[in-house]
């Protein structure tokens, strides 16, 4: 079953038939009257979930500037299932709010990353076999 929300424009006094793929729902985590509240606006909705990206962005690249040498093969693991569980975020939650260029700005991003760490633990497990040998 498909909810609407009815919409009156109060300059010509029409209702505008809003569906639920116009707007986004935000649910309140604090014990309060509010509940939820609803916004309308793509614009102001691609602002609200590119900030929320890139702060789980920027720790993501706090972690992979933390692997060093000396880190081991489960780290970069963890790495890589930050970047999938990032892109997975991306993909399903946030794709239809944020503009597409900015979308595909971060999914190469995310690509690149992906590409880097399966290199530096293909790199890791080669110097593991070596020095066994």
């Amino acid at each position: 079953m498909s909810s609407y929300i009815l919409k009156i424009n109060k300059s010509n006094k029409k209702i505008a038939k809003l569906n639920q793929e116009n707007y986004y729902e935000f649910s309140h985590k604090n014990n309060s009257n509010l509940k939820s509240f609803i916004i309308f606006d793509i614009n102001t909705l691609n602002k609200i979930f590119m900030k929320k990206y890139l702060v789980n962005y920027k720790k993501l690249i706090m972690f992979i500037s933390s692997l060093n040498d000396e880190s081991s093969t489960s780290d970069f693991i963890i790495c890589l299932d930050e970047i999938t569980k990032l892109k997975d975020t991306l993909n399903y939650k946030y794709k239809k709010y944020l503009k597409k260029e900015i979308y595909e700005k971060f999914i190469d991003d995310l690509i690149e990353y992906d590409k880097y760490i399966q290199n530096k633990i293909i790199a890791l497990e080669y110097n593991n076999e070596k020095m066994k040998r």
